[in-house]
């Protein structure tokens, strides 16, 4: 009995002796704390790109959609198929088309500095006008490029001198038809007439006098407007002087005088196609207008001189066409003139003779691959 009680004590006093355990095995596990929530972000729509607003113009007396066009900066073609859907006669679409043609309380949409972007139209279809009293544009007015569009889709050049060109590749079979519009120009509706009847891509070259001060040069402009697919602008000069005999602020000013003018009778930039007077140069010229962002100085390889009358020793019809058809090759730039005496009654057999020698008539931005 005696042994077992010191037994008993000797192991109670050993256990005492123990040292105090250390590290993990002595700490009381400490509660795990929650792991701080992050906090969840705030979306916030990005603000959208405001859309270009629609003005409404009525028609007045005397307007036209060409004048209308030309005050807010856009085009007779943006207007009229911005409009379409209230007023069938202006769907550039439609046999029907009548762009010359619009009354006197018309209320049409428009948006001043912007131009419509044909790729991207759906079908038109009627609408109300924003007052709700009437029918207005439908879905057809879809907005695109801003102005002022260069004449056929090609920037402008680069800073720099601008490159003369007298002809393209003469690897391929095409041809541009090239018209110079300056000082009387009574023949030139008719030969736009019939340019547009056959559909054919052509560049004119125009002075600002002529195109934006004369009636005749008026027309033209506003033909080139309501036909943009067809034509390509150009600028040459304001008054047709010899560029080689002014100093480079007066070239300038030749140049920028007709670009604002032209712009603001069609919205269409003339860059980046110049072609000097008479097709005189000297080296100042092309570093001028090159620094002006006409990035092409057009001169031309086959030149009939049909702006010569015939009675001051200038060439008949036939001897026209003969002209063209013997000088011209794969891509040549024929120089024609809107004044000519004979070209119009000409024109029928150089496209024809282009035709059967393989030859197609494109515009300078095609020919030049822009």
């Amino acid at each position: 009995m005696h042994r077992a009680m010191g037994l008993i004590l000797s192991a109670m006093l050993a256990s005492a002796c123990l040292p105090e355990p250390v590290g993990d095995a002595a700490a009381t596990p400490s509660p795990v704390s929650a792991p701080t929530a992050s906090p969840i972000p705030t979306f916030r729509r990005p603000t959208p790109t405001p859309q270009p607003a629609f003005t409404v113009y009525v028609v007045r007396t005397g307007d036209s959609l060409t004048g209308i066009a030309a005050k807010f900066r856009t085009s007779g073609r943006s207007i009229a198929f911005w409009n379409r859907g209230a007023y069938p006669s202006l769907d550039p679409d439609s046999p029907t088309y009548a762009p010359d043609r619009i009354a006197v309380g018309w209320q049409l949409r428009l948006i001043p500095g912007v131009e419509v972007d044909e790729d991207a139209l759906p079908d038109a279809s009627p609408a109300t006008t924003p007052g709700g009293s009437g029918p207005g544009p439908g879905p057809s007015a879809t907005v695109g490029i801003p102005v002022a569009a260069s004449s056929a889709g090609v920037s402008p050049g680069a800073i720099g001198a601008s490159k003369v060109v007298r002809h393209g590749s003469r690897d391929s079979r095409l041809v541009a038809l090239t018209f110079e519009s300056s000082g009387p120009i009574a023949p030139a509706v008719d030969i736009m007439d019939w340019l547009i009847e056959q559909r054919l891509p052509v560049a004119v070259f125009t002075t600002g006098e002529t195109g934006t001060t004369t009636e005749d040069g008026q027309a033209v402009l506003d033909l080139v407007v309501d036909h943009r697919a067809l034509f390509t602008l150009g600028n040459l000069s304001w008054s047709y002087p010899d560029l080689r005999a002014l100093d480079d602020p007066a070239i300038r000013d030749q140049l920028e005088r007709t670009e604002v003018a032209v712009i603001a009778r069609t919205a269409i930039s003339t860059k980046p196609w110049f072609r000097p007077p008479y097709g005189e140069l000297d080296e100042q010229i092309p570093a001028t207008a090159g620094s002006g962002g006409w990035g092409y100085t057009v001169l031309w390889d086959v030149d009939p001189l049909d702006g010569k009358p015939e009675a001051d020793g200038g060439p008949t019809a036939d001897a026209i066409v003969q002209a063209v058809l013997d000088d011209v090759e794969g891509g040549s730039i024929i120089r024609l003139h809107l004044a000519g005496e004979h070209t119009l009654e000409a024109l029928p057999g150089i496209v024809d003779g282009l035709e059967a020698a393989g030859l197609v008539p494109v515009s300078l931005a095609a020919m030049f691959g822009n």
